[in-house]
């Protein structure tokens, strides 16, 4: 591979269908992932409306990827540390990777128009991300990595150990949840599920998060697309984060979903406090509407610049193939532009 290339795609064909097999690691990734370690990263709480829109396949993409919801976690599997990598023991902790853990902190706007007991609540519970991750012999014998899921849930400190939990299961696990903070455990556990995997393959997930983000001075509904990648030679990865605008689907105007902010790169097991604004109007008699509360920035990180000529691909709703390869393609670029 090239020195100047980030990330290639490779395809592996069966008698069938091609299939896209691997998004493989540059020097530069690599380097960037044992480097970056700067204050652990968290995901985010996100209380706010998940609600993912489905696009259809342009008809020139013979072999679209597969979009599909978004796996839960299962109550009761404990998050792994930051630094932990797959081992062969994996089929007895299936979910062995931490990508992102975010602890939502009420932090600007109108603080005071959100009583005490909802910022208590709200701000209960961290949104998690992991992946589980298994080992497979390579074609020259040695261990190589590959995805089996990528899954997401909520997780909070059960006996010393950061561990999922769910809204039906949380009293029994010893979790300390008030009525408050289990009722908006169980709204968020509903929008997760609107969250979708939108292409996937042995090495790299492109998951959407809907959400609320503070552009500007306004709250506004957003897509936060996560684009994961592992490296299979060593089971680590980093993941690349930008916004789009929901609502359009894909093709000639798939550009108009462009939100401007950079893109933002980071490793693995990034532990983040995610920073909320509030906006006091979008309260009624102390309850909060849909858009009461934002996120104010995407994930810390490095800014990477958008690639200019593949807007249309990045924010697409599916993925062919193709697509894939001229998405790493326009990455590698964006990202070697910021090195």
């Amino acid at each position: 591979m090239p020195k100047t290339s980030l990330l290639s795609a490779a395809t592996k064909r069966t008698p069938s269908t091609a299939r896209l097999s691997r998004i493989a690691f540059s020097d530069f990734l690599r380097v960037f992932i044992r480097r970056c370690s700067g204050p652990s990263l968290t995901p985010v709480m996100l209380a706010v409306v998940f609600s993912a829109g489905i696009g259809v396949c342009r008809a020139e993409d013979a072999n679209p990827l597969k979009t599909h919801p978004v796996s839960m976690i299962p109550a009761g599997v404990l998050v792994p540390s930051a630094d932990a990598v797959a081992s062969e023991s994996d089929d007895v902790q299936p979910w062995n990777r931490l990508v992102l853990i975010a602890t939502p902190k009420i932090n600007s706007g109108d603080v005071d128009a959100m009583s005490a007991s909802i910022r208590d609540a709200a701000t209960a519970c961290s949104l998690t991300l992991m992946a589980s991750i298994k080992q497979v012999t390579g074609s020259d014998g040695g261990v190589q990595y590959t995805f089996r899921d990528l899954g997401v849930g909520y997780s909070l400190p059960i006996n010393g150990r950061q561990t999922i939990i769910s809204s039906d299961t949380a009293a029994q696990q010893g979790a300390a949840l008030g009525f408050i903070a289990r009722q908006i455990l169980r709204s968020n556990e509903k929008r997760l599920s609107e969250v979708r995997v939108v292409a996937s393959t042995s090495t790299l997930r492109i998951l959407d998060a809907p959400s609320v983000v503070l552009i500007g001075q306004q709250h506004q509904h957003c897509i936060t697309r996560h684009l994961i990648w592992l490296d299979p030679a060593s089971g680590t990865g980093a993941m690349l984060v930008w916004l789009l605008q929901p609502g359009v689907e894909s093709g000639a105007n798939a550009g108009d979903r462009m939100i401007d902010k950079p893109m933002r790169l980071l490793r693995w097991g990034t532990t983040e406090q995610r920073m909320v604004h509030v906006d006091g109007s979008e309260f009624t008699l102390g309850f909060p509407s849909e858009l009461a509360v934002a996120l104010e920035d995407l994930p810390p990180g490095r800014d990477i610049a958008w690639p200019e000529n593949a807007k249309s691909l990045t924010s697409r709703t599916t993925y062919g193939e193709a697509d894939i390869e001229q998405l790493a393609a326009a990455l590698n670029h964006a990202i070697g532009a910021a090195n």
